[in-house]
């Protein structure tokens, strides 16, 4: 009861920070809604189906299935993310299992920013679990990079714990004025590895080249190759806010489950129960 309450507050703290806010607690149809305040609504797309997740429903994807939140028109990915400079990006996934051959399926995608084709030239912002050789094999680490136009990355940071199959994880990305930082499962990674940029940078949405053609969950490319690659499990709670995250809001928004709205219907029928004035009654 109180757990709810608190979370409940917590969320109307940061509302105004919201810039997208997809939970992916839906249990039919094929809309991914958004319901913070840009509106950017998503298309479950290849087949992916609503599961059951952490303490509320999850989008599964595997196979060719992938969230689709590329816009119809111009432009194909709201301003409202593209020029974000500052600001943090949180998930909670889960993944059934790793490929057999990481050198054929290098990398599990979370969220892709950027061209919507592969080959020379690629550009994107991506978080993404796993890389291929040069890098050890297999490499289960989550990574948050970033690459222009030259098809170079210019900021990359990998976490130096693997990620476990089988259950469910947090992954926070923070890039404020002074630097960035990165949190797993609500600990901060202090140990984090740079592969390009260091803590000093602040490379954000605002940095992949513009314009954007492709703003996908569960989907993105892995370097310059020519083909994308998906996702293989659950994501869930898929935010994206217009300031840095403090480590404590990190902690109340990840740490738990999300309370369903039965749930927290449930905990304020008890809490007006408990608050009633009731008489002891007399023994015969």
């Amino acid at each position: 009861m109180l757990l709810a309450a608190n979370l409940m507050t917590f969320r109307s703290d940061i509302r105004a920070d919201v810039v997208v806010d997809w939970s992916f607690n839906q249990s039919s149809g094929t809309i991914a809604p958004d319901s913070g305040p840009n509106g950017v609504n998503g298309t479950l797309s290849g087949g992916a189906t609503w599961t059951a997740g952490y303490g509320q429903n999850a989008v599964s994807i595997g196979g060719d299935e992938f969230v689709d939140f590329t816009q119809a028109g111009s432009p194909k990915v709201p301003g409202a993310i593209s020029n974000l400079s500052r600001g943090s990006i949180g998930v909670r996934f889960f993944v059934d299992s790793f490929p057999a051959d990481q050198a054929s399926h290098p990398i599990l995608p979370i969220l892709w920013m950027g061209r919507d084709y592969g080959g020379d030239g690629q550009f994107g912002l991506t978080i993404e679990i796993g890389h291929a050789p040069p890098y050890s094999t297999p490499d289960h680490s989550i990574y948050f990079t970033i690459f222009n136009s030259e098809s170079k990355p210019i900021f990359c940071f990998n976490s130096m714990q693997f990620i476990t199959a089988g259950a469910w994880h947090s992954f926070v990305v923070v890039i404020s004025d002074s630097g960035n930082t990165g949190y797993l499962d609500t600990v901060e990674m202090t140990d984090r590895h740079y592969n390009f940029g260091n803590p000093s940078s602040t490379d954000f949405f605002s940095s992949v080249t513009s314009p954007s053609s492709a703003l996908w969950v569960g989907k993105g490319f892995f370097g310059l190759e020519p083909n994308p690659y998906h996702f293989n499990g659950q994501i869930q709670n898929l935010r994206i806010f217009d300031q840095p995250l403090t480590a404590q809001q990190v902690v109340e928004l990840y740490s738990v489950p999300e309370p369903t709205s039965l749930a927290l219907l449930t905990a304020g029928v008890l809490g007006l129960f408990a608050r009633l004035p009731w008489r002891r009654r007399s023994t015969p």
